[in-house]
């Protein structure tokens, strides 16, 4: 289960660990789009995404990487 914080910008900021990895996704519900951090602690691996949450299609694949991360198939 993520941490759940508001920003100061009137957006919402997820945190989590998932094994090694710690992953952060913030959302700017003005513009609609989220932005995704991932970071591997044993690797120092870095990934970073951003999500067009305007439309169902950058939802849906919002929802399959987390499901990815944790084991789960859609």
């Amino acid at each position: 289960m993520p941490w759940i914080y508001p920003t100061a910008e009137g957006g919402v900021q997820l945190e989590w660990r998932s094994g090694d990895r710690e992953i952060s996704l913030d959302i700017d519900l003005n513009r609609k789009i989220g932005e995704w951090h991932s970071l591997d602690l044993s690797t120092g691996d870095e990934s970073a995404e951003n999500f067009d949450l305007s439309n169902s299609e950058g939802w849906s694949e919002l929802v399959r990487r987390l499901c990815a991360l944790g084991g789960v198939e859609r």
